[in-house]
């Protein structure tokens, strides 16, 4: 797996986490440490390793507000991912939020996703439920512009979000291979978009 090559400090670290628990001026602090520190969205292989997170905290953020159900918080109850998730109505679709970060570790992967800063956020949108059902077997899944803190395979910041829908399958476990695409924003503010097909697709 490629490292990112422009790490980040444990103190830089901290400083961005502690600004954005303070809830001042948060924003203004994840645009500083991005654009002045963080990936090379460049590289494809630092491009690849980002977009994976991305995919990644989308399909396990997608499994605990199903589990959750649309109006209920719940601590998220799996090995790979921590933190509480409020799911809450917007219009026909569940508005996925947080109070905190939400930590992921997964295989060599660990690292933060920020959805309680004002505007971070995940959407599902529920397909409608085969016949003979009342549960959607298929959401649509979109996550606004969000700050990522890597912690392995090295410390370091982007921001993600999707640029066209995921389709998470409930019987599959999985996205559909055919669909969903997002954007990575790193150092001086540069961006990068993928597709995903079963894996990453870098433009």
């Amino acid at each position: 797996m490629k490292t990112f090559s422009n790490t980040l400090s444990k103190t830089v670290v901290a400083a961005i986490v502690l600004g954005a628990l303070a809830g001042c001026g948060s924003d203004d602090v994840e645009d500083f440490i991005v654009d002045n520190a963080g990936i090379d969205v460049n590289d494809d292989g630092e491009a690849t390793t980002a977009a994976e997170m991305v995919v990644l905290s989308l399909k396990l953020i997608s499994e605990e507000a199903i589990a959750c159900d649309v109006g209920n918080e719940c601590d998220a109850g799996s090995s790979s991912i921590e933190g509480k998730i409020k799911v809450v109505a917007d219009g026909s679709n569940w508005k996925v939020t947080s109070d905190d970060y939400i930590e992921i570790k997964s295989g060599d992967k660990e690292f933060k996703v920020d959805l309680f800063t004002d505007g971070h956020y995940v959407t599902l949108s529920p397909f409608t439920p085969p016949a003979g059902s009342t549960a959607p077997s298929v959401y649509g899944v979109t996550m606004t512009k969000s700050n990522f803190i890597a912690d392995e395979p090295d410390s370091a910041v982007f921001y993600g979000e999707t640029i066209s829908t995921f389709q998470y399958d409930v019987s599959a476990g999985m996205f559909d291979s055919n669909h969903g695409g997002g954007r990575l924003t790193g150092e001086d503010n540069d961006t990068r978009t993928f597709n995903y097909n079963g894996g990453i697709v870098l433009n």
